[in-house]
């Protein structure tokens, strides 16, 4: 008869599956889902967090001057040129608030101003009163007595003004003692202002000059026997 052998159980070796003392062993728990959801709230409170500050960011906003039509440079700022828009606080550009829009009426734009295009204070000249010794005398000009468009004499040019003959029809007016019909009557003149005329077929422009000659200049402006000559700055 064959002899049953029991099984032999070494001393700290156990099955696979089971304890030394026969009890099953459960595999070791998996600690990820609690890392898993603290990661999940800290993204939740990190977008909310970016939300709210994108939000409160784009509520920080201020009202500016802007262009509401085109300008030409030389021309005065007219209430019906700008209007007030709201942009971010920080675009980082220099801007005018609108609360000092009634400051930016009657300056002269100094470049071509873009409808919707945020006013800047660079692109202005201050209105100002003719300095001591000097006058301001209006010319209006047409054909070769205005060598350039008037979109392309802007206020701050250096100027001469040359006395020109008479229109065609016209009678010489009296001017100053050269009877050269071209003489230069104010060798260095400043431009302050361009405007077109309504009718367009002239141009408006107002110069800065000294006032010992503004009446003279004058006489013979109102004749219509005054041109510009476009020169340097400084005059060199």
């Amino acid at each position: 008869m064959a002899t049953t052998r029991p099984p032999t159980n070494h001393p700290g070796v156990a099955r696979p599956g089971r304890s030394s003392e026969g009890f099953g062993i459960a595999p070791a728990a998996r600690r990820t889902r609690p890392v898993l959801a603290v990661v999940a709230v800290l993204l939740i409170l990190v977008g909310g967090a970016t939300g709210a500050f994108g939000y409160l960011r784009a509520g920080s906003r201020t009202e500016v001057v802007a262009v509401a039509r085109m300008v030409l440079p030389g021309h005065r700022i007219t209430e019906g040129d700008v209007q007030g828009v709201r942009v971010s606080a920080d675009t980082g550009l220099v801007v005018i608030p609108a609360s000092q829009a009634g400051q930016v009426v009657g300056k002269v734009a100094t470049t071509t101003l873009l409808p919707g295009t945020l006013l800047s204070p660079q692109a202005l000249a201050p209105t100002i009163t003719p300095s001591a010794g000097e006058a301001i005398v209006g010319l209006d000009l047409a054909g070769a007595q205005l060598p350039l468009p008037a979109d392309q004499l802007s206020p701050g040019a250096q100027v001469q003004l040359v006395r020109t003959p008479p229109r065609e029809g016209g009678e010489p007016t009296a001017g100053p003692d050269e009877p050269d019909s071209s003489t230069i009557l104010v060798d260095g003149a400043s431009v302050y202002g361009v405007e077109p005329a309504a009718s367009g077929d002239s141009v408006h422009v107002a110069v800065v000059v000294d006032r010992a000659l503004a009446p003279a200049v004058l006489r013979l402006a109102a004749a219509g026997q005054v041109g510009v000559v476009v020169v340097p700055a400084g005059g060199g």
